[in-house]
């Protein structure tokens, strides 16, 4: 009861995440496949178990690829949960994909594996090599081990062999492609001028009976909505901290339990020069010993010196086998050759030492008092939403039962579903949660909802006390507004008209900024448009691109601005017609993405088929109280 998950997978929130994951540094495969118990097992694709530990894994690396592209996953949030949905679906997916490539005897070779290692440009130095001495280090900042990425990457190309052979399309028509490309890349220019409704034509008043009739073309414009008032209770951890009493014990424990936190670790900036043996490593350190400068050997070694920069690193940032050295060496020193564990030997230099710091107890006493009860406020609202909730289940009303526990009711008055309220001077503040609105509606009148922890960590119950339910108004109640809205499409309507009479009378000679009637424009503009281009000119928008490629050159067409309140006036000056031939890069480009949209279209459809042929069941149970 305590954590929601009533928000699906399907919204546009998991769309961008399916897009950012794609783009993440390798698909994850599974890993080993074994079988386990339904306490561990998140999911069963077909013969395979996945467990909760493997959707962990997978999980925490997307959340940190995420963190490092500066989104923060909050645990029990909406994007936590469609994450874990997104995360768990690609290791189903793969799960199927590896029983598919075994069933049709699909094997990878190792030679296979290791050039597409090689081939990697995450493990390519400042030249485009391959740099065994970078590709560790890369895995250790993914977290992977050797092994373990070797074994991903062996799945992964075993499925893509399976994969890339039912993705096979024939080659998409010339004749198609051209005649899309040549829609698409069509370009116009025209002249743009932006006039405002009020220059063109004047407010127009409305005859007897017009704004009955107007009102009742627009009846559903003027619908109340359902309004409700309640009382609600709402507690977040803060709320509770400032009266939590902390003594010097506690916070003396939790800044040695939390040690590390308090320490900035030496961070060192690394060269390297890489070679193939320890021979010509062992010769390169000696020319280092006998004065020759690191650039000078470098360049022997054929590395430029954009390729030597490694980068900067704390100790824990590197593999052990290489941090040691690293880090026994005084500024400007040279390690003799290291060994890589994945092959190649490498010499360090140190170039720059950022000495690392500890950060007192009394320089950390503010921010430990301020974890420490917080953690405690945490735990302290763990428990009232429980005595909170016993209490309203024993039939306390809900100021009853906060009255009870010291709780604080707050009251809001007449909020529709979207937190409008029905007197527009009001002053009501609607909490911010997104929870709050909808247990406001999901609740029963006179009943306190259950008392949930909303995504940010707060306690809240809310007891509708009045419920106006939408109705249709009056006439006579939106009388006002109903003849503020006429007269704005009255005179927007006239705006047009008038446009389009001056237009009809105008010389193709003239600039439309030189028409008297249009003195007084808000915007100009010349443009060169393709069907999907947004126009510059501010007022403009894709409705009057539209018109203008249904024009022929000279024409002048009129469309109302987006916000109705401008007429944007265009004449089509040119056509330009493309010619595919003249441009073969974003001609093949189309058609690779053309192809690479039906192929796409393909793969869809056999993922679907896999889900069918294949037993799915996924542990919701597990996931609800794991993550």
């Amino acid at each position: 009861m305590l954590m929601q998950m009533r928000k699906g997978a399907g919204s546009w929130i998991a769309k961008i995440f399916l897009v950012i994951i794609a783009l993440s540094f390798v698909v994850w495969g599974i890993g080993d496949v074994f079988q386990g118990d339904s306490a561990t097992t998140a999911a069963e694709a077909g013969s395979v178990s996945i467990s909760y530990e493997q959707l962990q894994l997978a999980y925490t690396r997307e959340t940190a690829t995420l963190a490092q592209s500066g989104v923060a996953v909050q645990p029990g949030s909406e994007l936590a949960e469609v994450l874990l949905d997104v995360v768990l679906n690609q290791l189903i997916d793969r799960a199927l994909f590896d029983q598919e490539a075994e069933a049709h005897g699909i094997t990878i070779g190792q030679q296979t594996v290791a050039d597409a290692i090689a081939a990697n440009p995450a493990f390519h130095n400042q030249s485009g090599q391959f740099d065994p001495g970078l590709f560790p280090m890369v895995l250790a900042n993914l977290g992977m081990s050797e092994g373990m990425y070797v074994a991903n990457l062996a799945n992964q190309l075993t499925s893509a062999q399976l994969t890339d052979s039912f993705r096979a399309a024939p080659p998409l028509p010339d004749t198609m492609v051209q005649t899309l490309y040549k829609y698409r890349n069509e370009q116009r220019t025209a002249e743009i001028l932006v006039v405002s409704n009020d220059a063109l034509a004047d407010d127009a008043m409305p005859e007897p009976g017009e704004l009955e009739r107007y009102f009742e073309n627009h009846v559903d414009d003027y619908r109340a909505p359902e309004y409700r008032s309640a009382d609600y209770v709402l507690v977040r951890a803060e709320d509770l901290a400032d009266d939590i009493l902390i003594d010097e014990e506690a916070l003396r424990e939790e800044y040695d339990a939390s040690l590390s936190r308090w320490v900035t670790p030496e961070r060192r900036t690394v060269q390297q020069i890489s070679f193939d043996s320890e021979e010509a490593a062992r010769a390169a350190f000696d020319q280092l010993n006998t004065a020759a400068d690191f650039e000078t050997v470098a360049a022997e070694a054929g590395q430029t010196p954009d390729a030597t920069e490694l980068g900067s690193f704390a100790p824990n940032e590197l593999f052990t086998e290489i941090s040691e050295p690293i880090f026994a060496l005084g500024l400007n020193a040279y390690s003799e050759p290291v060994a890589s564990p994945f092959g190649g030997w490498q010499i360090f230099r140190v170039t720059a030492i950022e000495p690392g710091s500890t950060q007192s107890f009394e320089e950390a006493r503010e921010e430990l008092r301020s974890r420490v009860a917080i953690e405690r406020a945490t735990d302290s609202l763990f428990d009232l939403i429980n005595d909170l909730d016993d209490l309203l289940i024993a039939g306390d009303t809900l100021r009853q039962a906060a009255g009870t526990l010291g709780l604080q009711v707050k009251t809001i008055d007449q909020v529709d579903q979207s937190g409008n309220t029905a007197d527009p001077m009001s002053f009501e503040i609607i909490p911010s949660e997104p929870e709050f609105l909808e247990e406001l509606f999901l609740a029963f009148p006179n009943e306190p909802s259950p008392v949930i922890e909303t995504d940010s960590g707060a306690l809240l119950s809310v007891e509708v006390s009045q419920v106006l339910e939408a109705r249709m108004r009056d006439f006579a109640e939106v009388e006002d507004q109903v003849l503020e809205d006429w007269r704005s499409d009255q005179l927007s309507l006239n705006a047009t008209l008038a446009a389009e009479e001056i237009a009809g009378t105008l010389d193709g000679d003239i600039p439309l900024g030189d028409v008297p009637a249009f003195s007084g424009f808000l915007a100009l503009g010349n443009e060169t448009l393709t069907r999907s281009t947004l126009p510059l000119t501010e007022g403009a928008d894709l409705a009057i691109v539209g018109a203008l490629f249904d024009a022929e050159p000279g024409d002048i067409v009129v469309r109302p601005s987006e916000d109705g309140n401008a007429q944007v006036i265009a004449r089509l000056k040119t056509i330009e017609a493309v010619n595919p031939d003249s441009d073969s890069d974003q001609f093949l480009a189309m058609n690779a993405s053309v192809a690479g949209g039906t192929r796409q279209a393909i793969a869809d459809q056999h993922i679907a088929y896999l889900r069918q042929a294949y037993d799915v069941t996924i542990n919701r149970e597990l996931l609800s109280q794991r993550f």
